[in-house]
């Protein structure tokens, strides 16, 4: 391009017929190109920040898996003294929380998380909904004594 190649006082010397569309050309030309590079550097930051989220996305639902792992370990040792025969109904309750399981393993699992209305956008790792709004607080359960043979044993 001869518009690059020319220096100020080049460009100065010749006649005004030459020297304007050379410069309208050199103008136009350099718009493109920062443009182009606007783009460019757009298109990175979008990808950097993708990358960025699918990581934590990623480690978002590894810990979910992790603490449904630990659920279900907990629910299977409760199930495994609620479903024994031999176990009287008055001392479910003790051997679930001081004998076999204990207090320290049932306050120590997490409760499974809410899932938000919208299946295909999870909940955000700052705990805020798929929309960005936070979450209702979770109400803490009632604690009411059941007798398990009311639901666990098949009636006679």
């Amino acid at each position: 391009m001869v518009g690059r190649r020319l220096t100020a006082q080049a460009l100065q010397r010749r006649e005004p017929e030459r020297r304007y569309p050379i410069l309208l050309t050199l103008v136009a030309q350099s718009a493109t190109e920062v443009l182009d590079e606007i783009v460019q550097l757009f298109d990175q930051a979008l990808s950097a920040r993708e990358s960025k989220a699918a990581r934590r996305m990623r480690d978002a639902l590894a810990e979910r898996a992790k603490s449904g792992e630990d659920r279900q370990a907990l629910l299977d040792a409760i199930l495994a003294i609620v479903a024994d025969p031999a176990v009287p109904d008055e001392d479910v309750g003790g051997l679930i929380r001081d004998e076999r399981i204990g207090w320290e393993w049932l306050r120590s699992t997490p409760s499974p998380e809410p899932v938000g209305r919208s299946h295909s956008r999870p909940a955000r790792a700052d705990g805020s909904g798929a929309r960005g709004r936070p979450l209702p607080a979770r109400a803490s359960p009632r604690r009411t004594a059941v007798p398990v043979s009311r639901w666990c044993r098949p009636s006679r």
